[in-house]
């Protein structure tokens, strides 16, 4: 059978409605006890582990019958890769996956005894991203390689008002970003293909910045001055009167916070408030997931320098980054604030 890229995303996509089903079907405290996992390891959640055996029973079903060989990436750092389908072939297809970005959420977060603390906004997502057919090597690979990417709302709205996916599509030479409805509304049908788009607003104080300190806080990966660094965005972004955000929106769950709050209908329907996401020291399960994504709505992916994260290694340092809707909001965020 020929592999064709769309199929996978169609694929994947499935794969993130059943995980949703499935962990929004679990007993709550079940969620939280403890098993094993390979993409987590011992120690993990069992919904993330239940959420993980529906992507690699799927991918292993998929790799087998188009004959190719696939490598779903564990850690970048330590060269774990679990491998599917044909093992004779030079060229791989390689993918990162998260079956619950925001696990904290569905899980909870202080639990003890026979309580169960859950997640106040409740929202995470599945997210998953992978490479055309390539010869390269887990240490050749960029993150712009991986040019298809799909992110689906764990928990999405009853009236949403935003996107409840994302998948992307590359033509050979353009990525494109688009949302499978999932119901019928007064804008689009059942099953529509809808083209997806970042905001055109240039006014910060009009917008609304995400910001995620957590990783700046983690003192395995984090560099030196990250915990101060944090705070200096922080108070730049918070202040309205001096060229800031109108809102700050802090947030944990980096997938369901792109679908939320960055992307929408185009301007001839209705745009999100949403200009821009601030992300120190982003782990790459995340980074390399939304890349694709928000190229695909016209959107800006840049480290603190304003460099395009898309040449970058996947094995470099964690880097600190914008996702910014337009070049406009990227380039006032990197020289207006000085991140």
């Amino acid at each position: 059978m020929i592999f064709n890229t769309s199929d996978l995303s169609r694929l994947c996509l499935n794969i993130g409605f059943k995980i949703r089903k499935k962990i929004n079907s679990m007993d709550y405290k079940a969620r939280a006890s403890i098993t094993s996992s390979i993409l987590k390891g011992s120690g993990s959640k069992l919904s993330d582990a239940e959420g993980e055996k529906i992507i690699v029973r799927a991918l292993e079903q998929f790799s087998s019958e188009h004959f190719i060989r696939m490598g779903l990436i564990i850690d970048i750092v330590k060269g774990e890769v679990y491998w599917m389908g044909d093992s004779k072939s030079k060229a791989v297809v390689w993918a990162f996956a998260d079956p619950v970005d925001g696990t904290i959420k569905v899980a909870g977060l202080g639990n003890e005894g026979n309580i169960y603390r859950m997640g106040n906004d409740g929202i995470w997502a599945f997210g998953i991203a992978f490479t055309g057919l390539t010869t390269k090597s887990l240490k050749e690979l960029r993150i712009k390689d991986f040019m298809f990417s799909v992110i689906v709302d764990g928990n999405p709205m009853m009236w949403p008002y935003s996107p409840t996916n994302a998948w992307t599509l590359f033509d050979g030479n353009h990525t494109k970003t688009f949302e499978l409805s999932e119901r019928s509304t007064g804008l689009h049908d059942l099953n529509q293909e809808i083209r997806l788009y970042s905001s055109t607003q240039t006014n910060l104080q009009q917008a609304t910045v995400c910001y995620d300190a957590f990783n700046a806080h983690d003192r395995k990966t984090a560099d030196v001055g990250a915990e101060e660094l944090s705070l200096k965005i922080f108070k730049s972004i918070a202040n309205r009167n001096e060229k800031g955000a109108f809102n700050v929106v802090m947030i944990y769950s980096n997938l369901s916070c792109i679908l939320r709050e960055l992307l929408g209908y185009g301007s001839d329907l209705f745009e999100p408030q949403g200009a821009a996401f601030i992300v120190p020291n982003e782990n790459f399960p995340n980074l390399i997931t939304i890349y694709s994504i928000m190229i695909g709505v016209g959107g800006y992916v840049v480290d603190f320098e304003g460099n395009d994260i898309g040449d970058s290694l996947i094995t470099i340092k964690r880097p600190n980054i914008i996702y910014a809707a337009n070049e406009t909001i990227k380039n006032k965020l990197v020289a207006e604030f000085k991140l």
